[in-house]
């Protein structure tokens, strides 16, 4: 017997009511994946492979107040392993999710009451600020925000052998009050501290997860005070494709777009140092800790061997580094 939702409308019928308004259903396509706008509405697919039923669910909030439930058609909206479905005169904004059937057999398990995130997704609704309690389903949210690219934004390109990689927590490395920036723990806050990056001489950046997840998923909790602790490097991931809301500073989506923006663009201000400052505070740091400040000049001689070492010639690297054991 074929699982059936209260309200549920047919894909077969090509009509529907959402919020008072008629809807027109199309077979829509197998590709892009997740929730893309067309002329001509707007296209839903997903991928799964063993399921034998699907629904769309849409809503105009998350709390799932006002919904359309529409059962796709095997025959129709179904293309190899991907259901796929389109919707016209849909409003600007909205909630989504999905609902899926199929075998209850080990290793599945599936059941249509559990609603179900667009891995897809690019954005969720009810984002919040970090920490606070989001007591709402969190559902996949289109709306009519357009992410522009800078056709400048160019990948810096760093040859490996110059890369100074530093491995970084967006919301740790700027929360604390010592790192004086106007939005602290933000993508914003990250940028702000961009001259003190490239003082250090990092030539490229390693961020620690920056798509959604939820902090407050952590089953642990603090010995000390009881209290339920947080999932701080978030390693539980709701979905790829969109970014940790609780690290924007502003509503504005497009806030990790424009910090890669400006990451890339400072690199390429700063692409005329040939030696990575870095390894100059070294050995300047060296040679001031032995109380020998005239050989700090020597220490430039590392330039030959940096050199060398481009040109595969380790043997003279070495000498140039006996110059700062003397």
């Amino acid at each position: 017997m074929r699982f059936k939702f209260t309200g549920e409308f047919d894909c077969k019928l090509q009509l529907a009511l959402f919020q008072g308004v008629p809807v027109k259903i199309l077979r829509g396509q197998a590709l892009p994946y997740g929730t893309n706008r067309t002329p001509h509405g707007v296209n839903f697919a997903v991928i799964s492979r063993h399921s034998t039923d699907a629904w769309l669910v849409i809503s105009s909030d998350c709390d799932r107040s006002d919904q359309l439930i529409l059962r796709l058609d095997p025959q129709i909206n179904r293309t190899g392993d991907v259901w796929h479905v389109r919707v016209e005169e849909l409003p600007e904004t909205f909630c989504y999710a999905w609902r899926m059937d199929g075998p209850k057999d080990h290793p599945h398990h599936y059941n249509p009451d559990n609603l179900l995130i667009d891995p897809f997704a690019k954005i969720f609704s009810c984002g919040h600020t970090w920490g606070h309690p989001c007591d709402q389903e969190r559902l996949g949210l289109v709306t009519n925000y357009r992410i522009h690219r800078d056709e400048s934004d160019r990948n810096p390109a760093v040859p490996r052998a110059d890369t100074i990689l530093y491995e970084l927590h967006v919301r740790g490395f700027t929360v604390d009050p010592s790192a004086k920036v106007a939005h602290p723990g933000t993508f914003s806050g990250l940028i702000e501290k961009l001259d003190y990056i490239r003082d250090l001489g990092v030539t490229s950046l390693e961020l620690l997860p920056v798509d959604e997840f939820d902090e407050n998923d952590c089953p642990f909790l603090n010995p000390l005070t009881n209290k339920p602790l947080r999932n701080y490097w978030g390693y539980n991931t709701l979905g790829f494709f969109a970014p940790e809301q609780a690290y924007f500073a502003t509503d504005t989506q497009d806030e990790l777009r424009r910090a890669v923006y400006k990451l890339h663009k400072a690199h390429r201000v700063c692409k005329v140092c040939r030696l990575p400052p870095v390894l100059k505070v070294l050995r300047v740091c060296k040679a001031y800790k032995a109380y020998k400040p005239h050989r700090v000049h020597k220490a430039y001689k590392v330039h030959k061997a940096h050199k060398a070492y481009k040109v595969c010639k380790p043997h003279k690297v070495h000498k140039e580094f006996k110059v700062l054991s003397d």
